[in-house]
Formats: C-alpha cells, structure tokens, sequence
C-alpha cells in the first residue's frame, strides 16, 4: 500500500466524520501516512495538497523521506498548517482528539479554522497491515527468537536480571534490528510474579523461573515474545501452572478468525483458567494489537469493542501470578487469517528446562 493510498483512505474516514482535512500530530500516524519518522513534526493532509511541518533540524530527513509531501520549516507546526487550511478555504479541519491536548486544541481553534476532534481514526487503518508491514514484522519476530535464544544459552547460576536484559538488546541489534521494540522484561524467582517487572540485581539460583518477555523491531515494526524457563529441574507446581496457561493461549488462538469478538477471544483464555483455580491471578488483557508501536488496537480484554479482521496482527499472552512465588506468562505474535491465524513466532511454547 502506499503513502498516496494510506491518505486516500484516512481522507475519506475524514469525510464520513464532516472534516475537510486532516491534522495529524502523533508522530507514529506521521510516519504511517508519508515515512517521515523524525520525533517533530506534523502533516496536513487535504484533497489536494500535503504537506509536512518540522523544524531546521529535520528538513533534510523529512525531504528524503517524505518525498510526495511539500515541506514546511517551522517550530510551531500546527499553526502553521492550520493556516494553510485557512488560506484554502477549508471549512472543517479534523485533527487526533486522542494525542492533542485541551489546551493545543483551544489553540487551535482561535487561529481562524473550525477545528474538530477525531478519535481512532488513523488508527483503525493501521490495524490492517500490508504485505511490507507484515513483512517487517516477520523479519523482527524471527530476529527477536534469535535474541532470545542467545539470552537463555547464556542462563547461568548467579547471572543476573540486568545482564540478561543487556544479553538480549545486544543480540537482537548486533542481529540486525534497528531498535528494540521496549524495554525488556527478564523477572527471576519471586519477581516473575510482577507482569511488567523491570530487571535488577536479582541473581539466578538452581531452581528458579525466569520469566522473558522481549521484542526487536525491524523496518519500526514491532514484534512481542514471552517465555517461562526454569534453571534446573521444575517444581510439579510449576509444571501445572505452566499447562493451564499453556492451553489457555491454544485455546484463545484457536478462536481467532475475522469477525470474531475481541472480547470473545479475552474470555476464551480467561475460562480456561479460572477452571484451574486461578481466575484472580490472571490480572492482565490477553493480548493486543501490534505494528508501529507495540501496544496499539485492537485490544483483547474482558471489555474491549470491536471485532477482529483479516490481516489483523495480535498478540496471545495469558498469564498466572502468584505474589511472593513467581509466574507464568506464554506469549505469540499472531496474524489473523481468512480462515483463522499463523503464529508469527514460531519456537517451542513447552517450559524449557535449562541444565546447570
């Protein structure tokens, strides 16, 4: 799909919504209608011109990249947009009620334009990924498992949480990712009970579980991956919990189909485990959506809206944790197909035990 195509259709969402134009500042939904990735700016889009404001220090970038917009230099990019809008004649500008402040939007409706809020709207285009998008996320799901598989061969007694951490971000760059998609989540022991647990000083020993969630992107698209390993031989409570969430995540993938409701998918995970036992201990959505950024829609909780499509990408990521303990989190980035989903990431979902 390109840019030119991307606009036509974020121009028409426009349209429905009685908006003439469009305003876009998020910088990610930048990037996504012209290429232009630098951290400042942003873009008009009208039925007849586009244009992209930044200031001095990206006009070179926003001219190679954005090669179909005209570029504008300035600091103040909305007002300068804005007033081009004006100059056209454009009554109803919309611009991203969901990134712009009550303040920028009051500004923006005193410099002589009718300014109105939008909500989702680049969004629910993004959703639905293109063959180079699925592409790159490919790319960096195949990355990520390389990564990842060089962290657990250096899994050690002693080895710590941050050194695994730092383990994974210069596997994954040195493997060719041209970032990582977040911060990684490498939780021994007690703290794998903690979902977003960031890594410390905390020292492997014989007996532990490491909890690893971690992701690379590629082309700034993102991929997501959780395993559960333990460091010798695993306890037959760990042996338990790892199957129920195990087979909670079978079961939510195997619902994945255009139409299907995203919080159909949330619940099909969530009956599996609560017939465990353990229906307060899974604190979290089961996935969510992915691409550009690592968490964007759809999300899959208990009460997320909307329906899956084909050519979604999501992740499937139940969990159990148990406060003092330790936990388990399984996690695959999925495409959803015309007839169900492919599993992106592709290694092995068993609990590896790794020998001393």
């Amino acid at each position: 799909m390109t840019w030119h195509h991307r606009r036509d259709l974020a121009l028409a969402r426009a349209a429905e919504a009685g908006c003439s134009a469009l305003l876009i500042t998020h910088p990610v939904n930048v990037r996504y209608l012209c290429g232009f990735d630098g951290s400042a700016g942003a873009l008009l889009i009208t039925p007849d011109r586009v244009v992209l404001a930044t200031d001095g220090r990206y006009v070179q970038q926003a001219g190679i990249q954005a090669t179909d917009c005209e570029v504008v230099q300035t600091r103040d990019y909305s007002a300068a947009l804005l007033d081009i809008a004006r100059s056209a004649h454009l009554s109803t500008v919309g611009c991203e009620g969901d990134h712009v402040s009550w303040n920028q939007h009051a500004r923006m409706s005193e410099l002589g334009v009718d300014v109105v809020a939008t909500s989702g709207l680049i969004e629910s285009l993004r959703m639905v990924k293109d063959s180079q998008e699925l592409d790159y996320i490919r790319q960096a799901c195949s990355l990520t498992e390389s990564a990842l598989q060089a962290t657990l061969d250096a899994v050690r007694v002693g080895i710590t949480e941050r050194e695994l951490a730092r383990i994974f971000s210069s596997a994954a760059m040195d493997l060719g990712a041209d970032g990582l998609a977040f911060d990684p989540i490498i939780a021994i022991g007690e703290n794998a009970a903690i979902p977003h647990h960031a890594p410390g000083e905390r020292a492997l020993i014989h007996g532990d579980v490491v909890l690893c969630d971690v992701g690379a992107s590629v082309g700034g698209y993102c991929a997501d991956l959780s395993r559960t390993v333990v460091l010798g031989s695993p306890s037959p409570d760990l042996i338990h919990i790892h199957d129920v969430v195990s087979r909670a995540q079978s079961a939510a993938m195997a619902g994945l189909a255009p139409g299907v409701a995203a919080s159909d998918i949330d619940q099909l995970a969530r009956d599996v485990i609560a017939a465990a036992g353990f229906a307060d201990k899974f604190i979290h959505g089961t996935g969510h959506g992915l691409g550009l950024e690592i968490h964007e829609p759809p999300l899959l909780g208990a009460s997320s809206a909307g329906t899956l499509g084909e050519h979604f990408v999501v992740t499937i990521e139940p969990g159990i944790y148990l406060p003092g303990v330790g936990g388990v989190r399984i996690e695959d980035t999925v495409l959803v197909t015309s007839n169900g989903y492919e599993s992106l990431t592709t290694g092995t979902r068993e609990l590896v035990e790794i020998s001393v």
